[in-house]
């Protein structure tokens, strides 16, 4: 059993890993919760070391009961709805950014599960259902822009 498979048990929902390759944007991982599933979002480019603490690291924000990444930040807003004004889909959506104290507990819950995780990779990547294929699709295009 995978971490993957430990954490979607915990949440009683499906965990997607998703590589995307990101253009330098400064993002490394996003996790964006649909209405069918967890998509943990990760650079498509980097090592397989750093792809797996990413991934732990998104893992984390749900175990820790942190809101989705789901155009919470101006960035996030901006490659998700990229012709919109990030405050106005972050008013839409009624959401905030992650606080610092919420990015801090998840490097520290990844940092810990890795440790006692040895190298364990999380699990393959997943074909998406089209809906969510789409949203990453925009999210790339926009990524190509910066």
């Amino acid at each position: 059993m995978t971490l993957r498979d430990k954490v979607s048990a915990e949440r009683n929902r499906p965990i997607r890993l998703v590589p995307l390759a990101m253009h330098g944007s400064g993002l490394s991982g996003l996790w964006l919760e649909t209405d069918d599933a967890d998509l943990v979002v990760y650079e498509a480019t980097t090592g397989a070391q750093h792809r797996n603490h990413i991934i732990a690291h998104e893992f984390s924000h749900m175990l820790c009961g942190h809101t989705s990444t789901e155009a919470v930040t101006d960035q996030a807003a901006t490659l998700l709805f990229p012709d919109l004004d990030p405050g106005l889909v972050r008013r839409m959506l009624g959401r905030g950014g992650y606080a610092d104290r919420d990015e801090q507990e998840a490097e520290v819950v990844a940092t810990i599960m890795m440790e006692r995780l040895g190298r364990s990779d999380p699990g393959a990547a997943d074909e998406l259902p089209a809906a969510e294929a789409d949203v990453l699709a925009r999210i790339q295009k926009s990524l190509r822009r910066t």
